[in-house]
């Protein structure tokens, strides 16, 4: 178990009045453990969600994904915005965690094989990008705390990754190039998007974003919702109607970026791999078959051409 897990913030007295102090709300017993939020315990209390984040995670950088996050709840109603505290702040810490408060939002996540779904998901995806472009606050992120945990890729590579091709494209070409720069979800896929018959109604868990080319977002959502089941290759007429879907909405697309879609898939897949590899060298557990399948669709995807 965990050392935060010991913690069982449900039964915690000093975090219930803190959390009363500060959000002037009531949160009696029962709290229902959520599933999801990887580096952080989520609890729905009534009608309200109690996140309880890692005491790595510094205030620098809750400022400014909160910040950015309630920029875009202004005018997306799906994204889910943190509350305000009585201090005007969106956290406080407890045992040195950072704490925040979210309104429940009801849902399952989103069925990447429905059509319709998943260009709702490229629409929502546009508009985040489209208030992204416009937010006052716009500013690279801070950098993560020194007593973050290590998410190196390495440079662990197996035959079967190994492109020079792709190496010289990303540094002489895709790096060198412009590119439209903004700020991303950084982990928008099916499970961090919340349905309820068939209609997205919630986009949460905004703890990668990022400030960088918008492209490099675009082209791995296109994986995300429109890989095939096996999850080892591309559905080329899916992901040109998820192109469609997204460019219909916000088109943020040059004519230098449609080439390099299926590149920067490639890139992330072999940059998951490289993580896999660095986190199965440290002793971490890894899932050998998601694994195999991104290292046969890095391979499948050679020269692909969506037309």
């Amino acid at each position: 178990m965990a050392d935060h897990e010991a913690a069982q913030p449900q039964n915690d007295p000093e975090l219930k009045s803190q959390l009363e102090h500060h959000f002037r709300q009531t949160f009696e017993l029962p709290w229902q453990r959520l599933t999801g939020g990887y580096e952080s315990d989520v609890w729905r209390v009534g009608e309200l969600v109690v996140r309880i984040g890692p005491a790595w995670r510094t205030d620098a950088e809750l400022g400014w994904i909160h910040d950015l996050v309630r920029h875009c709840a202004a005018t997306i109603p799906e994204v889910v915005a943190p509350l305000d505290a009585v201090d005007g702040r969106t956290w406080f810490r407890w045992q040195d965690r950072p704490v925040l408060v979210l309104p429940f939002v009801p849902g399952e996540q989103l069925n990447r094989d429905d059509d319709h779904q998943m260009q709702q998901a490229a629409r929502l995806l546009a508009r985040i990008h489209r208030a992204g472009l416009q937010w006052p606050g716009k500013r690279p992120r801070p950098a993560l705390s020194a007593t973050a945990p290590p998410t190196p890729a390495g440079q662990i590579d197996l035959t079967s990754i190994v492109d020079a091709e792709l190496d010289d494209w990303y540094a002489r070409v895709f790096q060198r190039e412009p590119h439209v720069q903004g700020p991303v979800h950084g982990d928008y896929y099916r499970a961090n998007l919340l349905c309820v018959d068939g209609q997205v109604t919630g986009i949460i868990d905004w703890d990668e974003s990022d400030l960088r080319p918008l492209v490099t977002e675009i082209a791995w959502a296109m994986w995300e919702f429109t890989h095939n089941a096996a999850g080892d290759d591309l559905d080329v007429a899916r992901a040109a109607r998820f192109l469609e879907a997204y460019r219909a909405e916000h088109d943020v697309l040059t004519d230098r970026d449609r080439p390099s879609l299926v590149p920067l898939i490639r890139w992330h897949l072999r940059e998951e791999v490289r993580r896999s590899l660095a986190a199965e060298q440290r002793g971490e557990e890894v899932d050998l078959g998601y694994r195999h399948a991104e290292i046969r669709a890095f391979n499948a995807l050679w020269q692909r051409d969506l037309g």
